[in-house]
């Protein structure tokens, strides 16, 4: 039953709620703006609105993912497994041939909410009053710090453990999603350990 609530848990997240939005529309979200089936490039190719819809779509995901393991398993543990794998579903879904090039920012972000919710409220108000504070521009970095935070603040707030492990892993795959979208530019660069620490650091 375990197994079979993380295949579920991995073929919800694999839902491609941003492409099938815009095969709605006429268009291959991958192929053109960032080229991703995320909350970012539907921002860019189609505004605000749709953005938020897909955002809270793929926000969703893993939560439904989680409570249907849950459901099946009554197992707290497989059930934070089972969110994980609805995020590597997203970034690598299934029925995209696994290309769909997302960082699984709002899918990780929604796991995060339901896990740690205290936590990630801390961690969103210290990075916006940093932002103030210096005046900075632009999310990507900030995003960065964020995972890496978040699963130090779980354990500060002394959570159980396997929050922090699952947390540690979101923050994983999120680095590891950035990383990944920096691939296909170290053929051209000339410095490969900055194309590799802008992916990583600025997801550019």
């Amino acid at each position: 039953m375990n197994l079979l609530a993380i295949i579920l848990g991995y073929l919800i997240g694999a839902i491609p709620i941003g492409y099938i939005f815009g095969k709605v529309k006429g268009i291959d979200v991958r192929e053109v703006g960032f080229k991703r089936i995320g909350t970012s490039n539907i921002h860019k190719i189609f505004g605000f609105i749709p953005a938020i819809c897909i955002f809270f779509g793929d926000f969703l995901k893993p939560i439904l993912a989680l409570l249907l393991a849950i459901a099946i398993t009554n197992s707290e543990v497989v059930a934070g497994i089972t969110g994980i794998f609805a995020i590597i579903g997203h970034n690598w879904p299934i029925y995209l041939k696994f290309k769909g090039d997302g960082r699984g920012i709002a899918s990780s972000v929604g796991l995060l909410y339901f896990l740690a919710p205290i936590e990630l409220l801390i961690s969103f108000s210290f990075l916006f009053l940093l932002g103030l504070l210096l005046k900075l521009k632009g999310t990507a970095f900030f995003v960065f710090i964020l995972f890496f935070i978040i699963p130090w603040v779980t354990l500060f707030f002394n959570e159980p453990i396997w929050i922090f492990w699952i947390c540690l892993s979101i923050s994983i795959l999120a680095f590891v999603a950035r990383i990944f979208g920096g691939v296909k530019k170290l053929r051209k660069a000339t410095n490969k350990w900055k194309t590799i620490s802008d992916s990583l650091f600025f997801d550019k």
